[in-house]
């Protein structure tokens, strides 16, 4: 499991990589729900567009979220 995902590029790479190993990998996309500037993850309000832009991806499979709080 990938916990980590912040990025539509983070998410493209995986899914590149995992059709070219015809497998798939289950994901949590990372919230930084503290909102701290040292920390990875998108913030809450950009969580849902970062979900709609990677639901297209083919070898995504999307499990839930991995926040990262104060």
């Amino acid at each position: 499991m990938i916990e980590t995902v912040d990025s539509l590029e983070i998410a493209a790479e995986i899914d590149k990589r995992c059709k070219q190993a015809g497998k798939t990998i289950p994901v949590l996309i990372e919230v930084n729900s503290g909102r701290e500037p040292q920390k990875a993850g998108v913030y809450p309000e950009n969580a849902r567009q970062l979900i709609e832009q990677i639901s297209a991806l083919e070898k995504y499979p999307r499990h839930g979220l991995m926040t990262m709080g104060l």
